[in-house]
């Protein structure tokens, strides 16, 4: 005997969504201001008071052989400054108004530490202030001397400011209790060593 099925369940309808209580945020949207033109006349730029003019034309007496010596002479300059790492440059034909302005009245060149004649053999360009003294390195800066005036000079130089640091050192160490600055170093000259013995043979 079947007995009967029971109806099938039937689930109630949902609910409508109730309505929203907050009302929507209005989003601003910032515009931005249009960006005022530009004029449209350049303005010069301003020109440096002390900033020295350059003469760019090479004087009547240089011949090409001449100016590319010359050109030889910066370049060699102009990366010594470099390795010693000082800024600056100084042009080809800078040296050549340099080179010019210590000519006689025979068109012989003269150095500016002996006052004597330079040939092209023994020339070369003095820094009147030491680069290691904080000397710029450019044409004002620059003056013809014998190569040899140049190492004298540069010599000398260096043991005038070994002394003086060794002086420094001397007046730090009695103040500090015989303490020597931190990464300080003395550069003492060093003594002539003693003639060898000389050797006799039978």
């Amino acid at each position: 005997m079947d007995l009967p099925r029971p109806p099938p369940r039937r689930h109630p309808a949902p609910a409508p969504h109730a309505p929203l209580t907050h009302p929507r945020r209005s989003v601003a949207v910032a515009v931005a201001a249009p960006a005022p033109a530009r004029p449209t006349t350049r303005q010069p730029k301003p020109v440096l008071p002390n900033k020295p003019t350059v003469n760019l034309a090479w004087p009547p007496t240089f011949d090409d052989w001449m100016m590319d010596i010359v050109r030889r002479r910066a370049l060699r300059l102009n990366s010594g400054a470099r390795r010693r790492g000082v800024r600056g440059t100084v042009r080809a034909v800078e040296l050549a108004h340099i080179l010019q302005r210590s000519v006689d009245a025979q068109g012989r060149w003269h150095c500016a530490l002996c006052h004597d004649v330079v040939t092209l053999d023994d020339l070369s360009f003095d820094h009147v202030v030491a680069l290691a003294d904080g000397g710029e390195h450019a044409a004002e800066n620059l003056v013809p001397a014998h190569r040899k005036c140049n190492e004298v000079k540069g010599s000398e130089k260096a043991q005038s400011r070994t002394e003086a640091m060794d002086r420094w050192m001397d007046e730090w160490a009695s103040s500090h209790s015989g303490a020597t600055p931190k990464g300080a170093t003395r550069h003492h000259t060093r003594p002539t060593p003693p003639p060898a013995p000389e050797r006799r043979y039978a």
